[in-house]
Formats: C-alpha cells, structure tokens, sequence
C-alpha cells in the first residue's frame, strides 16, 4: 500500500469517525435539583457543554470540510451534518428544559426577537471562540486564517457555508438591519459590516445569557441597576397603579402588533415598544410604580438615573443606550428612566430614545415632572401618560406601614388611618418621616421605643416646611387660642372657622356635599379691622389649634412689575402650598385683593383687572384654609367677598378687653417699682398693638434710665400711641 493509499485510508477512518458522532442519538437530560433557579442553571450548564464540544469537533474537521467531505453513500456534506446536529441538540435540549418548566436562552430568541437557525449558529460560533481556548488555538493552527481581531466575515464563510447560496444567505444575516445587528446581539469591531477582513464582537450580554449569569453589561451597568423586585400585592394600590398594571400585562401577554401579519402593511408604522411617562413631583413614587406592576408580572427592572446622560456626547449616548435597551430585551426587563425630563426634551437624548423606542419592542417608563412637555419626535412613542398626585390617601397607609415595619418599634398607638387622612406625603417623605421619627424618639433601654401619631406628624411637618422661594415663608405658630384676648363675641366666630375646619371631610364627604358643590370648598376668612386688632395674632393661633404650619405670603414680593409675572407668582403660591399642613395667610392682602376697574383706560389697568381675576380663580379652586387681614375692607372686590366662607370683624378692644390685654403682656416676673394698676391703664383707648407697643417702650425707657417700670412710664407710653393715631386723649390727674 503506498503512502497516498494510507493517507486515504486515514482520512475515510476520521470522516468516518465524525458522522458517527454525529449520528448517535441525543441523550435527554433532566435536572435533579428542586429550585426552578437551579434547574434552569444546570440545563444551562449542561447545553453550553454539549455546544462547546459540537464546536471543538467541529473545527477539528474543518480539513475534511473544506475538501467538501460527503458520507458514504454520497448524498450529503460532512458540513451538513454538523449543521443538522447544531440544530438538533438545540432542539432536543429546549424541550428536556420545558418539561421541567425552565426556558433556555434560544426559545426567546427564536420567538420574540425574529432570530432564526442561521442567526443561531453564527452566535454559538462566535461564542465557542470567546470562551473555548481549545476552539481558538485549533483554528488558530490553520494558519490560513487571520484571527489575530477576532472572527471575521471570512472565516464565517469558509466555516458555516458549503456554497454561494449560504454565503448570500450568511451575508444577509450579518447586514446592519439584520435582527443580529439591529437587537445588539453582534457588534463590527471596525464600523464596516461588507469588508470580509472586519472583525465581529458577541454582544456581553448574550455570553451571561449562555452561562446562566443575570446581570447588566458593563457600559449599562455605569448608568443603571438591575432589580428584581418583590413587592405586595396588597401595597400602593391606587387607581394609577391599576391602570398601568393591566395595560402592561396585557401587553406582556400579546403579540406585539408589528409582528401580526394583518398589519404589517406599508401604511401601518406600529411602534413595537410600550413608552409611558409617569408624572409626578419627585419622590411620589415613580420608580415605586414601575417595580410593583413589574413584580405582579414577575419581571426584572433596569433602573436609569437619566441625569448621567446629560454630560456624554452623541456618539457615547447611542452607545450606551442601545447597551440599555439590547439588555432590557435579552433579562426581559423594564426599563425605568429616573429623572428623565431632560431626556424628553432635549432634541438630541429624545431622538436616540425615538430611535430605540421604534427599534426594541420593550417596557419603558419615563418619570417625569408634572409640567414637562415631551419633544415632538418622542411624542410619537408614548403610549399613555399616568399621573400620580399627592391626594392618593388610598395608598398612604400601606407605605406607612412597610416603612413603620421595623424590629423592636412599639406601633400599637400609631392610628394610621386617621395620619394618612391628617398628613398627605409623598412616599419619600412618609419614608423619611418614619426613619425621623424613629430617632427623635427618646427612649431607654429598659424600654421598648414606642412612637405615636404626633410623633410621627411632628416629624412629617420637617419636610414639607419648606418656603416658596421668596414668595412666602413658612412658620410654625407658637401662639394657642389661650393666648388670644378677644370679646365673647369675636371668640365664637374664631371657633366656629376651627369648628369648620375640623368637620371639613365629614361635611363634604361623608354627608355627599362634594357631590354637588364641586368649587369653593376650602375655608376662606377674612379677618377686617384697625391695625393692632389682633387680625394676624389670631390666624397664628388658629393654625396652631389645627396643628397647621403658618405659610404666610410675601405681598411685596409678589406683585411684580413684569407682565404676567404676579399672575406666575400666585400661581406658584397656590400650586406648591400645602393645604393638608399648612394655613395660607395674605396679611395686609388689600394690596392684591383690590376692586377691578371698569373703566378700561391704560394697560396697566387691564393687566391689574387681569391678575385679579387669576386670584379669583385660584382662591375658588383652593381646598385648604386661608385667612385674608386688612383695614382697608372697602377696596376688596366685591367678588372676593362672595368667596369668603367667614367675615370676621376685628374691632377696637373694650376696656374689659384692653385690661386683660395689659395683664397678659406683663408677665409676673417683670421688674418693677411699684404695683402697676392695671385698670387704670385700661383707661386709655388702645388697640392690642398699640398696648404691646406701649410696654416695650416703657420698658426700654426704664432700662435705659436705670430704673423700674412703674406706672407713670406705662401710662405716659399708652398715651403717646393714643396721640400717635390720632385720638383725642383726656389725661387723668393723679
């Protein structure tokens, strides 16, 4: 036998040698492990196995390959058969995972992303050169191939492709519109997809998906976190909540419309994604809704902090999206942009998300700022908008009740249902409210920490008592009702608006008022009188009887010399105050409450009657507590007037009052030289004021002489206030 005959002989032995590998029956395999976790783990495990040793055979045939090996009877290629084993162990393999109710990487593939056999190969290929040394070094000894980049479109061709027909095909496959391409599943290292010496990258994320690892890419994972949330069904349903969950159900559970072949007619551009804003103040409970509709659907969440975007350039953002999306579609994943405002107006981040929106057919939720406005372009992509607001009562008490939740915390004295009705939260603020108010308790170690509804209000009261700007100021009242000194008269009508604002649901709601007055609900006061009556000291008291903070507005700042700029500034007012913590006060509010002009001359009479009127509608819309003080009554405009819940008039003090005012703003421990005869000064007309004006005077007088306050000093003070406002003063003789 010559040389050549053994050379041959050699060579049938080893075809003959891989057809019958590649013959023998596929072993079903079955995990014995109990958790659905790790039986998917080791279907994984065990596929990437079987793939890698196909692919190490494989390549070591590649000699035989090329020289267009047939099998015995002639009929098929050696190249054949390697191609039809590739797809059966994947066949065989996804079925032994669905009996054990496991999914393998492929079953997605093939279904939802329009991947096919060919696509297949191709990343298997590529990942056996990833992750196989043994496969690298093999086709790194035909020296014919240049690997020294990576695989390339050549080497696809030679291997994969046994004639001109699959090469066409191949090349098809790795166009830039092919789903390989355009899902991120393969990456030209060069930019250039038709030069056959260009190189080809395997997307990171398909090799976790492989190797059984749940994580993000490297470039996603410097912009955004992956959750698997778990939150209860029974936490922060509201009626915002219900409708997001039931459209994202029903659109995890149907086909995507672009894929249903009755509508994939030229004239339908159905966009594949499911795009929604979610607007709402920051932390409301944006990102919250997000991770509850997808944990009721079991599905992992990608977390965006969108404001990482706004410093990348172009090129750099595309990357890192197309990174975002491409692992959002292979870990099933929602996708959640936090803070994303700028991303959906800035024309260049709401181009690329409308890029990728009408690419990817994933969840995507944009949280938002109420005012914001989408760009016209990713317009196009949203499907719905939800809003949530502050007012959502329904769901308050749950998220107390998650964030009270804490080992060794007495909570039996807490009545939520009355806190979430009393004190309306965002839940980041119910969540810094309860970790406050686990602290500022005091408590010994003998005991056990208890907290109590006025616990936690005090320290809910800390984070929404903030001013507006410098448009008003919020304060807490120090002065109680005890510290007020009125008629009998005055009083009654102070606890008739207290009375008011306490029964204020009961009314509306539960007696069904609000189902027929829809406007003017909240409780407007007008408190009218001399200055010094007392006006501003009692809205103090009554916030403080209602546990209200005091936001008391900047008439100054308010009224601005720019068109349009006070009716911006009320607006502002209205829309950031508080009703559920907080009592409007407009001292002095005369300067903004003024009669229209009917006589239309100037402009600056029609821009005055116009800012009048947004304050009519404002204070009409208003569903807190607001008190208005003026001396100059007659200049409201009568409009205003109608709108007032109470008229409260605030006149000068009588003597019984005046006598009482005295003894009140002189405490026991102050100095003095002699009893002060507190009727006698009683004697002198005075507002509260005007008496509290007196005595610091006096006082002042005293201390600067370096005597005692006496009487004369406190009776000369009252009587210059009295001259100072004009009254006629009859001077009493010792």
């Amino acid at each position: 036998m010559t040389d050549q005959d053994t050379m041959i002989s050699s060579a049938d032995l080893q075809i003959s040698y891989y057809l019958e590998v590649l013959t023998q029956p596929i072993e079903s395999f079955a995990s014995t492990s109990t958790n659905q976790v790790d039986i998917l783990n080791d279907h994984l495990h065990h596929h990437f196995s079987e793939m890698i040793s196909l692919f190490l055979i494989w390549i070591r045939a590649y000699p035989f390959i090329e020289q267009s090996a047939m099998d015995e009877k002639g009929e098929k290629t050696l190249q054949s058969y390697f191609i039809q084993r590739f797809h059966s162990i994947i066949q065989a393999h996804i079925q032994s995972a669905q009996t054990q109710s496991v999914q393998l990487p492929e079953t997605k593939y093939l279904s939802a992303l329009n991947l096919d056999k060919l696509d297949l190969l191709i990343l298997w290929f590529l990942t056996a050169h990833v992750l196989s040394p043994d496969f690298k070094s093999v086709l790194k000894s035909y020296g014919y191939f240049d690997i020294s980049e990576g695989i390339t479109t050549d080497v696809m061709l030679q291997m994969l492709c046994d004639d001109l027909h699959d090469r066409m095909n191949l090349l098809k496959h790795l166009a830039p519109s092919s789903p390989l391409s355009r899902f991120g599943f393969i990456l030209p290292s060069d930019h250039t997809h038709l030069q056959n010496k260009g190189s080809w990258k395997l997307s990171e994320q398909l090799l976790y998906q492989f190797t059984g690892i749940l994580s993000l890419s490297s470039l996603s994972s410097q912009f955004a976190e992956l959750l698997f949330p778990n939150l209860s069904e029974n936490i922060y349903l509201s009626e915002c909540h219900l409708k997001t969950l039931n459209i994202i159900r029903n659109y995890s559970q149907r086909p995507v419309l672009n894929t249903l072949s009755n509508l994939t007619q030229d004239n339908l551009n159905i966009i594949p994604s499911m795009a929604f804003l979610i607007e709402g103040l920051y932390g409301s409970g944006r990102s919250t809704l997000v991770r509850y509709v997808a944990s009721q659907l079991h599905l992992s969440v990608i977390l965006i902090q969108s404001t990482h975007f706004e410093h990348l350039n172009f090129f750099d953002l595309d990357n890192a999206l197309s990174t975002i999306f491409h692992d959002a579609r292979m870990l099933n994943a929602c996708l959640c942009f936090k803070d994303a405002d700028s991303m959906v107006t800035d024309p260049h981040q709401s181009s690329l998300l409308n890029k990728y929106l009408t690419r990817f057919p994933v969840i995507c939720a944009l949280c938002v700022d109420p005012s914001t406005k989408p760009s016209e372009i990713l317009e196009s992509c949203i499907s719905f908008k939800t809003r949530i607001t502050s007012s959502a009562k329904d769901s308050a008490i749950p998220i107390w009740k998650s964030h009270l939740d804490i080992p060794g915390l007495k909570t039996s004295d807490i009545r939520l249902s009355e806190l979430s009705e009393r004190v309306a939260l965002q839940p980041i603020q119910i969540q810094k409210s309860a970790k406050l108010a686990y602290y500022a308790t005091s408590s010994t170690t003998d005991e056990q920490l208890s907290i109590c509804n006025h616990d936690l209000e005090k320290a809910a009261a800390i984070q929404v008592t903030k001013n507006i700007g410098h448009l008003a100021f919020v304060t807490e009242p120090e002065i109680s009702m005890e510290d007020v000194i009125v008629s009998d008269e005055l009083m009654a009508k102070l606890n008739q608006i207290i009375g008011s604002a306490r029964n204020r649901k009961r009314v509306l709601e539960e007696w069904g008022l609000s189902k027929r007055i829809r406007r003017g609900t909240g409780i407007i006061s007008l408190f009218d009188g001399d200055p010094g009556t007392g006006k501003t000291h009692c809205a103090e008291a009554i916030a403080h009887e209602l546990g209200l903070s005091l936001l008391r507005v900047n008439i100054a700042s308010m009224v601005d010399k720019y068109i349009g700029e006070t009716e911006k500034n009320l607006t502002t007012i209205f829309e950031q105050s508080r009703p559920d913590m907080q009592l409007l006060l407009f001292d002095e509010a005369d300067s903004l409450f003024t009669k229209r002009t009917s006589n239309v001359e100037k402009s600056n009479d029609r821009y005055a009657n116009m800012g009048v009127n947004v304050l009519l509608q404002l204070v009409e819309r208003y569903e807190g507590i607001s008190i208005l003080t003026t001396n100059l009554k007659n200049t409201l405009d009568p409009a205003f007037e109608r709108r007032m819940t109470y008229k409260v008039y605030f006149p000068m003090p009588k003597q019984a009052e005046r006598l009482r005012l005295w003894q009140y703003m002189c405490p026991p421990e102050i100095q003095t030289s002699e009893p002060i005869d507190y009727e006698y000064l009683s004697e002198i007309e005075l507002s509260g004021g005007e008496i509290k004006n007196a005595i610091l005077t006096a006082a002042f007088h005293a201390a600067t002489n370096g005597v005692l306050l006496n009487n004369a000093l406190l009776y000369e003070a009252g009587i210059n206030e009295a001259v100072s406002a004009g009254r006629v003063i009859r001077r009493y003789q010792e």
